[in-house]
């Protein structure tokens, strides 16, 4: 055997032993500050009962603060927010926020129903035959139909109907 195999092994061993039978304590463990205001004196020779239970009672306090803050982090992420630490870390993104949907274009009005079957002047009067389906209407200006529409005008070559509901005017070929 080598002498680099004889270190090799060497080190190997002490490394096992140090994992083995290295420090126990727990790495999770809070640590509170140190309080400024005791004398280095008595702090150095020998702790009082007061001081031992003060130093549990500050690490029991630490404890309970530290389980408080985890549920607010758990709460805030089951409620589907994201938890505001404010610091330098939190995640960004550059992606820009999505553009606001376009606003709803306006309302119009169906297409005529009507079919143009005939018109007819009486007196100065210009009445029109319209028909929609097995229905057949005679109407003259101002009259309403079903009051949905309204005659506005009747002056040939076209009618003017106003859609009531929307109070938009269309217009009718009439020849």
């Amino acid at each position: 055997m080598k002498r680099r195999h004889v270190i090799l092994l060497a080190g190997l061993v002490s490394a096992g032993a140090i994992a083995a039978l290295g420090d126990r304590t727990p790495g999770n463990a809070v640590v509170t500050p140190a309080d400024r205001g005791r004398t280095a004196s008595r702090s150095s020779h020998e702790p009082g009962r007061s001081q031992v239970e003060s130093a549990s009672r500050d690490v029991a306090e630490g404890k309970e603060q530290a389980v408080l803050e985890i549920n607010q982090r758990v709460t805030s992420l089951i409620e589907g927010r994201r938890p505001t630490t404010g610091g330098i870390f939190d995640s960004q993104t550059w992606v820009p926020p999505p553009s606001p949907p376009p606003p709803p274009e306006k309302p119009t009005a169906p297409p005529l129903p009507f079919v143009y079957l005939g018109k007819l002047q009486q007196q100065g009067t210009w009445m029109v035959f319209l028909g929609r389906g097995s229905d057949t209407f005679v109407v003259k200006p101002n009259d309403r139909i079903e009051d949905v529409y309204q005659v506005d005008a009747i002056s040939p070559p076209t009618m003017t109907l106003k859609y009531l509901p929307l109070g938009e005017s269309q217009s009718l070929t009439i020849e």
